[in-house]
């Protein structure tokens, strides 16, 4: 028999983690920390109203894209002193999320590579006479 948990999964679709800026107009310090096809979760330093409808922006690291999109905050908790996680429903079919979080961990990787080729180009300056 399986243990009951006090826990059930709601999410209809796969959520995937993320940590960019996203800019949402009038606040500041906004970071996506996750997102799926009918929603993103974000850490706030502000209070988002239950229920406002928000209209967002990501900006793209690889090449500065700006990606639209919109939703109403569904649920928000405290975290910490001036630090919010808020969940942001969007309308079905308004995002694929896929080809954003591709392009995420491709920029990451391709910064990867090159600060450690830095570090190497460092480290070999260094053993010259």
């Amino acid at each position: 028999m399986q243990e009951p948990t006090s826990f059930q999964e709601k999410r209809k679709f796969p959520r995937y983690e993320m940590d960019m800026p996203i800019d949402i107009p009038g606040m500041a310090g906004l970071r996506l920390k996750n997102i799926s096809a009918n929603g993103v979760g974000v850490l706030t330093r502000e209070q988002l109203s239950l229920g406002r409808q928000v209209h967002m922006q990501l900006q793209m690291p690889d090449n500065q894209e700006h990606v639209p999109l919109q939703g109403q905050v569904v649920w928000i908790n405290r975290m910490g002193e001036n630090q919010f996680r808020a969940g942001i429903q969007m309308p079905r079919g308004l995002c694929n999320p896929i080809p954003l979080v591709l392009r995420n961990i491709l920029y990451q990787a391709q910064s990867r590579q090159r600060a450690d080729r830095w570090a190497a180009f460092q480290a070999s300056r260094k053993n010259l006479p």
